[in-house]
């Protein structure tokens, strides 16, 4: 993803696009385009992104998303744990 603001940004300047066409042609204000291109897109939402991307015929073909179930019951686990012995200290006498 780190080439995704560059190809943004780069895209809307060889379609001959301002910001403010830009931001017409999604319904957001001007500032908000700016914004993500002055901060890479840092903030910008996902989305925004496709959004964006969609207005400027940007087209994802290998986005590839993994989801580790397992690191996630592990994370609610230890979380869990977390909770229970914070309670427990709550509930102590002082």
């Amino acid at each position: 993803m780190n080439k995704l603001p560059d190809t943004l940004i780069k895209a809307r300047i060889a379609a001959k696009m301002s910001q403010k066409e830009l931001a017409d042609i999604i319904g957001f204000e001007e500032e908000k385009i700016k914004n993500y291109e002055a901060k890479n897109y840092r903030f910008a939402s996902f989305s925004g992104i496709i959004e964006i991307s969609t207005a400027l015929g940007i087209e994802f073909d290998n986005a590839f998303v993994k989801v580790d179930f397992d690191e996630i019951e592990e994370v609610k686990k230890v979380a869990g744990q977390w909770r229970r012995r914070k309670k427990g200290k709550e509930l102590q006498p002082k």
